[in-house]
């Protein structure tokens, strides 16, 4: 994707996550997170979007589907830190 069209997605990625996946996820630490690995899916699969009209919906869905899939793991796990989520740190 040029550079040009990923500046322009960002203010709307963050409005989109303040607007869905900020309001499941309290902690703005990992809300944060969150929002920085749905820019990554999104920039590295834009390409297999099929329907650019439905660009919003498809960015929504992504970043709505994040928080939920980190609430599901964090309730399931509630001692284990987020470093074990995203794949960031040493592998336990």
């Amino acid at each position: 994707m040029p550079e040009g069209k990923r500046a322009g997605l960002e203010p709307a990625l963050r409005k989109l996550f303040r607007e869905n996946a900020e309001s499941y996820i309290p902690d703005p630490t990992i809300a944060q997170d969150l929002l920085h690995d749905g820019f990554v899916i999104i920039f590295t699969s834009i390409h297999s979007l099929r329907n650019p009209e439905k660009l919003e919906y498809w960015m929504k869905k992504i970043m709505r589907n994040l928080a939920l899939q980190y609430l599901n793991h964090a309730n399931a796990n509630p001692h284990h830190p987020i470093d074990r989520y995203s794949g960031r740190g040493r592998a336990c």
